[in-house]
């Protein structure tokens, strides 16, 4: 309790402390460390970065994927499929 009085008595008199806690800060909640997810770099061209990376194609993109580094995935073409939505007219 912040601010809360703490009422003593002796025999003739009436003291009044106020007493406040050693910590007003929040408790700090302590982070969960979750593992880490590794994203593609999308890129207009891809290439091997080391002897373990793999070139791949699939679904008509190609991809590097490296089996020692997690940071060497890549893939190439546009980060986004807002091209694949687009209405032609002639």
């Amino acid at each position: 309790m912040i601010g809360c009085p703490l009422i003593s008595s002796s025999q003739n008199h009436l003291t009044v402390d106020f007493k406040i806690p050693f910590k007003l800060d929040p408790p700090i909640f302590r982070q969960v460390s979750q593992p880490t997810i590794v994203d593609m770099k999308v890129r207009s061209s891809v290439k091997k970065m080391c002897q373990f990376c793999q070139i791949v194609r699939r679904r008509g993109r190609v991809y590097v994927i490296c089996s020692s580094n997690p940071k060497h995935k890549q893939q190439q073409g546009m980060a986004t499929f807002a091209y694949e939505e687009a209405v032609y007219v002639t």
